[in-house]
């Protein structure tokens, strides 16, 4: 974790890169600050984000409901939860966290797992001699895919 001092210089950074640009960018400013540096240091630095211009905030990794919930109540502006069944920050659904003051949630590996695990499971079903556990249709996994949308445009155009 860097330094204050840093942090909000790269903060800046992002604000003036936006300003100077002309572009229509959303600044969403993260500290990582709540575990080696407290929860009173990674609120301070939420709140000192906001004051330089970032738009959204995200605190990594608060401990509890509590610490979510005075995060949503002492720092202005959207803030953003991160969801990893196997992190430090307690598990919620969609309107938990709404309910808490979040604007946005990410849930980064929830499809990578259940995908990795339907994978493997596929795959020891194959080597068992049978297709594994349920599938898909070849008919929704080409609509699933853009198959369908495709096949569509080609015949508008007389293609196929």
């Amino acid at each position: 974790v860097v330094g204050r001092e840093e942090a909000c210089a790269r903060i800046r950074a992002a604000v003036d890169a936006r300003q100077e640009g002309g572009e229509d960018l959303v600044i969403l400013a993260r500290t990582d600050a709540r575990g080696p540096l407290g929860l009173e240091e990674a609120l301070e630095r939420c709140r000192l984000f906001r004051a330089l211009g970032a738009d959204w905030t995200f605190l990594e990794a608060p401990l509890s409901l509590q610490e979510m919930a005075r995060a949503c109540r002492e720092v202005g502006g959207p803030k953003m939860a991160n969801m990893l069944g196997s992190g430090l920050t307690p598990l919620q659904a969609p309107e938990a966290l709404r309910a808490l003051g979040f604007s946005v949630a990410a849930y980064p590996l929830v499809l990578l797992t259940a995908s990795c695990k339907a994978m493997q499971d596929s795959l020891e079903g194959l080597a068992k001699g049978s297709e594994g556990p349920e599938q898909l249709s070849f008919e929704l996994l080409q609509d699933l895919v853009g198959f369908t949308e495709y096949y569509r445009e080609m015949d508008r155009y007389g293609l196929q």
